[in-house]
């Protein structure tokens, strides 16, 4: 939908980006690795596979990287999302990409939110920190030295998750089926502060070169307190 209507489409815009972006000089690019399928979003149903999804999006990647000169400008970090594709759930994901990627120069990037949602959501901070723990903790410790960047910030949308858990009606219009995907997405996935000096665990587990406060609000006062809350935990 938003990067071709073929193979070739998808890569070349995918090749695109890359060089685009690379005008800048950034440290780093962030590619989302999953599938967002917008009625599985709604019916809570998973038409595809998450070694399926990361198959086809490495080899659409190593084809784009392949005519930028067979290693990307800057390194590309895959961030796990909660559909199907890169879950970080465990380390079956990352063994996929270890397998298939051509090019050297990548890593992940660890959403701590997105993973909240993925491993089924909880209610208060210090459950979600001590399953982030968990759970980093049984990464091995290849895939941890791949963990570049952390987006940090809280979801506790277990009530939220479980009251849509057996979908509900699936509107008829496309436009209104992507809306109604948008409203369960951010209802599960809320982009809130820690407020926990605990955080500086999860930080701590993982030790990566950039963390990003990643706040999400339509309100800029919200989203500045917010940063600032969170952030003041590592002062």
């Amino acid at each position: 939908m938003f990067y071709g209507r073929s193979r070739e489409g998808i890569c070349d815009a995918v090749r695109e980006c890359i060089s685009q972006a690379s005008i800048l000089e950034p440290d780093y690019a962030v590619l989302h690795a999953g599938n967002a399928n917008t009625d599985d979003l709604l019916i809570r149903e998973q038409s595809d596979s998450d070694t399926d999804v990361l198959k086809a999006l490495t080899e659409v990647v190593n084809d784009a990287v392949s005519r930028l000169g067979g290693e990307p400008p800057m390194r590309i970090l895959f961030e796990n999302l909660w559909w199907p594709g890169l879950r970080m759930t465990d380390a079956a994901g990352y063994r996929v990409l270890e397998k298939e990627l051509e090019f050297e120069d990548w890593g992940l990037c660890l959403d701590t939110g997105h993973l909240l949602v993925s491993l089924g959501g909880v209610r208060t901070e210090e459950e979600a920190i001590d399953l982030l723990l968990r759970t980093i903790d049984s990464y091995p410790e290849d895939m941890v030295d791949r963990i570049g960047a952390m987006h940090l910030h809280l979801n506790t949308s277990a009530e939220f998750m479980r009251s849509h858990r057996n979908g509900g009606e699936v509107p008829a219009g496309r436009e209104d089926r992507i809306f109604a995907a948008y409203d369960r997405i951010y209802g599960s996935d809320s982009h809130d502060p820690f407020t926990s000096p605990r955080v500086r665990e999860l930080v701590e587990a993982v030790r990566p070169d950039t963390v990003t406060h990643e706040m999400k609000t339509v309100d800029p006062e919200r989203m500045i307190s917010d940063f600032i809350c969170q952030r003041s935990l590592f002062g």
